[in-house]
């Protein structure tokens, strides 16, 4: 009997390890099936047009994180009423004018992608979804313009719809758990800053902490939507990452035991910050502290100090924005892109009188909106094709050999949640998520499920080419006209270079500005030249020469303290101005300066950045030699 029951038993288990819907996945996968419904039902009560497009918005804006939920979502909206306004206005222009409808239209994209590319997290979906909604809102408005804007208050409305279902089955049953994730994150790497100090080959790690130091901004966009008190202190985190990404470049230490101590104390946790900040002061005030160790110490006193008072005191103090470098060049090649493709598929539909052809518009758009600025659009491209493939025969049996077999909401449910359910399972996972998300949309679109639904076998046929052209129209752009991340290596190099060259021939520039936008692309060169260990080392070593040149440059009118010293520096300055061009030359200006000033020896700071702005400039010299 025991025997018996032993197979039974034992599969049962099994099925409940692998069946967990309490699992992280699982859930997820429960929450969107329920916001999906909740947001079809909603628009079928409402009896919007096209009420399967809220469904779809909810399918759009998925995230397992409730703070990107939030985010996207609240941004997504935004974006499809600047897109309505636009939309709306392009058809009172040019309702009769296809052709200049079409330019129209093929320029605000390019606009919209080219502001995507600049901006950051949240908002650049915004500026994406204004983009494409002018084909969404338009959708079956050319042929019948004076529905124009029904049709678009329309789609605006399912999109509404769509975020506030998603937003509330999020609200309710998701966790908020991305602010002890900033917190942990930020005391990580405090730790890891202050380890870098005390290490001698401090290359791999420095790599490492140039990568994961902007990843918290970038969690902290998402966890903010989450926590009313985390978008209070965003100004502070931010000043922290900025302070520590200063000192993770800055030039390697010559007080090894004295960071390491520093380390020791951190690496036992939070408690031991106070500990941490007698030991900086102490040695602040030590008299064999050189000057260049200054800096770096004062700024980890300030970042404990931040950080201990961060989950005490509502922070209200104002700070300065903390600056990101964005890289116009590419933007405006991601956009010129986007409007040389779609304005060439406008062509195809107005040139082949294509009652349908406006669907492979409504294709094309986002999809560039969505992979104009990945790392490998075309390869993106191809996943998006690959869900499409699965799409037009998953939606083709829905639509014909299912759903006229049923009767009644319960039932029409059931079985869209069923075929929504592989596509939702692959977007939680990162390799596999566009292919997922073009299943789901294009599943959605071609299924059409109205009340009443309309069962039309050459509307969904010409749809699905339409759909599957705007897809292959998509990869074949990015093969014509490619992303290069090569060329991207190059911009940020030269930008680097000019920069710096600018600085020394005697612009004037805020400091804090000028460090930011030279952190921030140095973080990305190590970023896209992951792939390439020999070409990121050489990159890294350059860029940090020329930040570090750039801040012994900018220290030196703070460290005169009379007026001779002032004539000195400012002789200086005239001469490195006109030899910024010739590292060599200006490194020896920079030895005679300090030369001069030991004589005296009544100014050791002063003596030391000169120094150490010297041997820059020997280093820059040696490897524009070793590059030629």
């Amino acid at each position: 009997m025991n025997g018996a029951l032993s197979f039974p038993a034992n599969t049962f288990l099994t099925c409940i390890k692998y069946c967990d819907i309490t699992s992280p996945r699982a859930t997820y996968i429960l929450r969107a099936l329920l916001a999906a419904n909740l947001a079809l039902v909603a628009a079928y009560w409402l009896e919007l047009d096209m009420p399967y497009s809220a469904a779809s918005t909810v399918l759009l804006v998925l995230n397992p994180v409730q703070g990107a939920v939030l985010g996207k979502g609240k941004w997504r909206l935004i974006g499809t009423l600047m897109g309505m306004v636009v939309a709306l206005a392009l058809m009172a222009a040019f309702t009769q004018q296809p052709w200049l409808f079409a330019i129209a239209d093929s320029l605000w994209l390019g606009a919209c992608v080219m502001a995507m590319s600049v901006l950051r997290h949240f908002r650049a979906s915004g500026a994406a979804v204004a983009g494409y909604t002018i084909g969404l809102a338009t959708l079956g408005a050319m042929q019948h313009p004076e529905l124009a804007f029904e049709h678009a208050v329309g789609r605006a409305s399912t999109v509404a719809l769509g975020v506030i279902s998603l937003g509330l089955v999020s609200a309710l049953f998701s966790r908020r758990s991305l602010s002890g994730k900033v917190t942990s994150q930020l005391w990580h790497l405090t730790q890891q800053t202050t380890r870098i100090q005390a290490e001698y080959d401090r290359t791999p790690l420095q790599r490492q902490l140039l990568a994961e130091l902007y990843g918290v901004d970038d969690l902290l966009a998402a966890a903010r939507q989450e926590s009313p008190l985390l978008a209070q202190q965003t100004p502070i985190i931010r000043q922290v990452m900025d302070l520590l990404l200063v000192n993770a470049t800055m030039q390697a230490s010559t007080q090894h035991a004295r960071w390491q101590q520093n380390n020791d104390l951190l690496q036992r946790g939070p408690s031991h910050i106070p500990a941490a900040q007698v030991q900086l002061r102490a040695a602040l005030k030590a008299e064999t502290l050189p000057p260049n160790e200054h800096l770096p110490m004062e700024n980890l006193l300030r970042v404990l100090t931040l950080l201990s008072s961060l989950d005490h005191v509502p922070v209200r103090q104002s700070l300065p924005p903390v600056a990101f470098h964005r890289d116009w060049r590419g933007a405006w090649r991601n956009g010129l892109r986007a409007a040389i493709t779609l304005l060439a598929a406008s062509a195809l539909w107005i040139g082949s009188g294509w009652s349908d052809g406006d669907i492979m518009l409504l294709v094309i758009a986002p999809y560039f909106a969505l992979l104009s600025t990945a790392p490998q659009p075309a390869a993106g491209a191809r996943k998006f094709l690959l869900g499409t493939l699965f799409a037009l025969p998953m939606a083709f049996i829905c639509a014909f050999v299912l759903l006229p077999l049923i009767n009644g909401l319960p039932l029409l449910l059931i079985v869209l949640s069923l075929f929504w359910l592989p596509g939702i399972y692959a977007t939680s996972m990162p390799q596999h998520m566009l292919s997922g998300l073009a299943y789901l949309v294009g599943f959605n679109t071609l299924t059409a499920a109205t009340n009443p639904m309309v069962y039309d076998a050459a509307q969904f046929l010409n749809w699905s080419l339409a759909w599957l052209l705007g897809t292959a129209a998509t990869l074949l752009a990015f093969q014509l006209m490619p992303r290069r991340p090569e060329r991207q290596v190059v911009r940020l190099q030269k930008q680097i270079r000019h920069n710096l060259v600018t600085l020394l021939s005697g612009k004037k520039v805020s400091a804090t500005r000028w460090q930011q936008h030279q952190q921030h692309r140095l973080a990305q060169l190590v970023g896209l030249l992951r792939a390439q260990p020999q070409q990121q080392q050489q990159a890294l070593q350059q860029g940090l020469v020329a930040l570090n040149l750039g801040r012994a440059w900018l220290a030196l009118p703070h460290a005169i303290q009379t007026s001779q010293q002032q004539t000195l520096i400012t002789l200086l300055q005239q001469r490195i101005t006109r030899r910024a061009q010739q590292p060599s030359l200006a490194a020896k200006h920079m030895v005679r300066a300090a030369r001069n000033l030991a004589i005296s020896g009544d100014n050791v700071t002063l003596i030391a950045h000169l120094t150490s702005a010297a041997q820059l400039l020997q280093a820059m010299a040696a490897g524009e030699t070793d590059a030629q």
